[in-house]
């Protein structure tokens, strides 16, 4: 994929009144040329002037979508539309699915091109919010630029089982809560909100921990839910700390664990919540 190198097509999908909102003028650098169709970017390092080149600048903010071909001279102010707009999709492991959720963040792999991750190394800067998929045969990404009215900033991950829940014959039980859509970054380790304490049939201990994949305990380590045990912050497992960036297809699981059977349990209920901040960081 490369920037623009002349004017691209751009429609612009019909929001209503909220998609007219004014922003500030803005000039464009001297010498960049904005192509029709393209994202633009507001650069904080360079006085805020207007750039068009995306990858391996993730300090750009992006301001919009060039309506015309306009070549900067370090006056001109740029003729921008704002909210959805259709971008080619990314390949590989940044595509952008068709089932993400809407409002999910996504990235400027270059100025036409929508990513679903910030390409790690690559350094995409933020593009806008995904707002569905176009009808076309290839479809194309629907992207919120410059602003949305359902932007997705946060996900909570929750986890309600009492006793008769969790009825397996054996020392553990894990239940899948989420399946990631993109990547996620931790806002917080997971905390255990109400407790009525787990006992009865015979057992001596009973935890609950948060994890990711085939690591039980990645996000929040064991902690107790059986008699004598309180609600409040689980420790953070390895993945679990404040910031630490999730992939797109990660499980998140609880797991129930007891000394003897978890089915054994005769009393109890549990809940459990993570949050989390969708997009690469």
């Amino acid at each position: 994929m490369a920037d623009l190198t002349r004017n691209g097509s751009a429609p612009k999908a019909h929001a209503g009144p909220a998609s007219d909102l004014l922003f500030p003028s803005a000039t464009i650098k001297t010498g960049i040329t904005l192509y029709q169709g393209g994202a633009v970017f507001r650069d904080p390092a360079d006085s805020a002037l207007l750039k068009t080149a995306a990858a391996g600048n993730p300090q750009l903010e992006p301001y919009g979508v060039s309506g015309v071909k306009q070549v900067g001279d370090g006056t001109l102010w740029a003729e921008l539309t704002h909210g959805p707009h259709p971008f080619d999709n990314a390949a590989s492991t940044n595509a952008i699915p068709a089932t993400l959720p809407m409002g999910w963040p996504l990235y400027a792999q270059d100025n036409h091109t929508a990513s679903l991750t910030d390409g790690g190394t690559a350094l995409y800067p933020f593009l806008g919010w995904f707002g569905g998929m176009t009808g076309e045969s290839t479809p194309r990404v629907i992207v919120w630029v410059g602003f949305c009215p359902f932007a997705l900033n946060e996900i909570v991950i929750s986890v309600s089982k009492g006793h008769a829940d969790i009825a397996d014959a054996a020392a553990t039980q894990d239940f899948t809560l989420y399946t990631l859509p993109g990547p996620a970054v931790v806002v917080a380790p997971p905390f255990i909100r109400s407790l009525t304490a787990f006992s009865g049939g015979g057992t001596g201990s009973g935890t609950l921990a948060i994890g990711l994949d085939s690591d039980p305990d990645a996000i929040g380590d064991e902690k107790s839910i059986f008699t004598g045990g309180a609600a409040g912050v689980m420790t953070a497992g390895v993945n679990g700390g404040a910031g630490y960036p999730l992939a797109a297809g990660g499980a998140i699981k609880a797991q129930f664990a007891a000394d003897t059977t978890v089915g054994a349990f005769t009393a109890g209920l549990v809940l459990a919540s993570l949050r989390l901040k969708p997009g690469s960081y």
